[in-house]
């Protein structure tokens, strides 16, 4: 079982022994807390105190450059706050002076943060702003523009731009399908991150639509559900290929596409044709909607009689879309 080292930004020595005497005391109740470092490089909690200058500045650049500040340590995924008073946000904070026990207290604060850690189906809800925001709240924040952080496991972050209709991410798109369900934490994002992103050239954190956020949110929000514009038809009919070299994709849904273009189908026909689940396909579906691939009123009759004016061949127009002639 893995174990999160922290590290103390701006905490005098009798704070820090302090908090050292209450984890020893408590230390059972805590199995994923690892020990001190020294190193913030070797840490993936960072615990700022906010009465000093020092955890004041470390905040707010945390807090302003999250993205620049994982760039140059590629550690502290979770940040907690110590303050005597309360603070502006709401991030999760542990009131000075420490106290083991109560809504601020230590083994509360910290057992929160690392059972959403430990458990995936919590993790996916688990945001550091101490809020249990779902996927539908960030469906929600992109719709009203708001820019916001997306933390996953393994080192892996996306910034959401919605104001300018892109993300920046340092993993490729294509590889979010196996980390979307895995989302962490959610954090707002400031303008200055993403001025900072557009003048940088870092080849670790590249720009992509913003349509490969919303695609993945298709495919994972509704859990198999018809999403509630896809609730609205019962046929189905895409308006042309989904760029796949954007979107977070299964070989599977290349198969699904290829129905999909040709002419209208209903969940049952296109289960009976491919032998996917119901699940899957809608999934599909709700993906393809959420960035307005669908027709809104296809027309079945008009597709039947075209593709049997052109003696439509579905591997030549695979191999079409592919770039190869046939």
């Amino acid at each position: 079982m893995s174990t999160h080292n922290y590290y103390l930004h701006g905490w005098n020595e009798n704070d820090a022994n302090v908090l050292a005497s209450f984890l020893y005391l408590i230390g059972d109740k805590l199995p994923l807390l690892g020990d001190r470092t020294l190193n913030p490089l070797d840490a993936s909690i960072w615990l700022a105190d906010l009465d000093s200058e020092e955890g004041r500045e470390f905040w707010q650049e945390a807090l302003d450059q999250p993205a620049a500040g994982r760039r140059a340590s590629d550690a502290g995924h979770f940040k907690i706050a110590l303050s005597r008073q309360p603070i502006a946000t709401n991030h999760l904070l542990i009131r000075n002076p420490l106290r083991i026990n109560g809504e601020t207290g230590v083994l509360t604060v910290l057992r929160k943060m690392l059972d959403g850690i430990a458990e995936p189906n919590l993790a996916s809800a688990f945001v550091t702003t101490g809020e249990r925001r779902s996927l539908g709240s960030l469906f929600m924040q992109i719709a009203h523009k708001e820019n916001v952080e997306l933390i996953f496991p393994e080192q892996v972050w996306v910034l959401v731009d919605s104001k300018n209709e892109q993300c920046w991410a340092n993993r490729h798109p294509r590889q979010w399908i196996r980390f979307f369900p895995q989302l962490m934490a959610i954090q707002p994002a400031t303008e200055a991150v993403f001025q900072s992103l557009a003048v940088s050239s870092n080849p670790d954190c590249q720009a992509y639509p913003i349509d490969s956020i919303k695609w993945c949110l298709g495919l994972f929000l509704w859990k198999g559900e018809p999403s509630p514009q896809a609730a609205q038809q019962q046929t189905y009919q895409l308006k042309n290929w989904p760029n796949f070299t954007s979107l977070p994709h299964h070989p599977k849904h290349l198969s699904l596409t290829n129905h999909l273009v040709r002419h209208p189908r209903k969940i049952e026909e296109l289960m009976e044709d491919t032998e996917l689940s119901r699940e899957f396909i809608q999934n599909f579906i709700n993906a393809c909607m959420a960035i307005d691939l669908l027709h809104a009123t296809p027309s079945r009759a008009l597709n039947d009689k075209r593709d049997k004016r052109i003696g439509y061949n579905p591997l030549r127009a695979l191999l079409s879309r592919l770039g190869v002639t046939a």
